[in-house]
């Protein structure tokens, strides 16, 4: 399964690490289009335990995959 993050959601304590700064995100399940909301342990938790693929599209339309290495 895939899906779309659409919006960050920020902690509200100010962190250096962009990575711990992020408390949850905004997303749209892509196999039923219906918007979640998930923490972010949950997500990497998704992303690494049960292979899902989470990707925010960039300015020309593109595809980043959260979970990929390069």
């Amino acid at each position: 399964m895939a899906i779309r993050i659409f919006s960050l959601k920020k902690s509200e304590q100010a962190n250096n690490n962009p990575f711990i700064e992020i408390d949850g995100v905004e997303l749209i399940k892509e196999d039923i289009s219906k918007k979640a909301a998930l923490k972010q342990n949950k997500l990497c938790s998704w992303a690494v335990n049960e292979q899902g693929n989470a990707y925010l599209l960039d300015e020309n339309g593109d595809k980043i995959y959260l979970n990929k290495t390069a």
